[in-house]
């Protein structure tokens, strides 16, 4: 029998690899779970209710280089200009793994609005390359520029990706880092949307 089981290692092997995979499994359900929790609830690095901070911010899909210079195609989107609907601030970059497996999701929840909420996404990386990005990944969703990371810094932005939904009086009323679960925006959007109406 000793003879036997020295002969096929692989066994063992087997078994190790097997428990070591369940417990990277359970181990990974539970992290989900933590984080969809998360989400789903309220608060986060913001206070509920803070006035969420302004911006003016390109696209860089809307700028070009003209004698080495940036130049803006059009004006900068404004927080402010924003108003009167639910906007859902995406902060990320492309270095980031975890950012870039969550930007279809994004650009999918983007399309979806229709109009009904403003989804943003905002990188403060080199804006030619995001630029780029964005062209290549084929993204709808606005990509914001945020020049020396100032708006990351006043949203309290410290791991990437990070979520942040301001309501249509320009209130936080959630932040979150992780990549999000695009069911749950859509509660929180329809949460938004019902309270409006009441």
């Amino acid at each position: 029998m000793l003879t036997k089981l020295k002969s096929m290692p692989w066994k063992s092997w087997a078994k190790e690899a097997l428990i070591t995979a369940l417990i990277c499994g359970v181990v990974y359900l539970a992290i989900r779970q933590y984080q969809r929790m998360e989400q789903r609830g309220g608060g986060g690095n913001i206070p509920v209710g803070e006035t969420a901070a302004d911006f003016e911010l390109l696209d860089v899909r809307k700028i070009e280089v003209r004698s080495r210079k940036l130049h803006a195609l059009e004006g900068p989107v404004a927080l402010g200009s924003l108003k009167g609907k639910p906007v859902v601030l995406n902060f990320w970059a492309t270095w980031c793994p975890t950012c870039v497996d969550e930007l279809p999701t994004i650009n999918k929840f983007y399309l979806e609005s229709e109009g009904k909420y403003h989804v943003l996404s905002i990188s403060s990386e080199n804006p030619m390359e995001l630029k780029e990005y964005a062209q290549e990944a084929g993204l709808k969703v606005p990509v914001l520029w945020d020049r020396g990371g100032s708006i990351s810094n006043a949203y309290k932005v410290r791991k990437i990706p990070t979520i942040v939904i301001i309501d249509a009086n320009g209130q936080v009323v959630h932040d979150f880092a992780g990549a999000p679960d695009i069911d749950i925006l859509r509660d929180h959007m329809e949460r938004l949307d019902a309270s409006s109406d009441g």
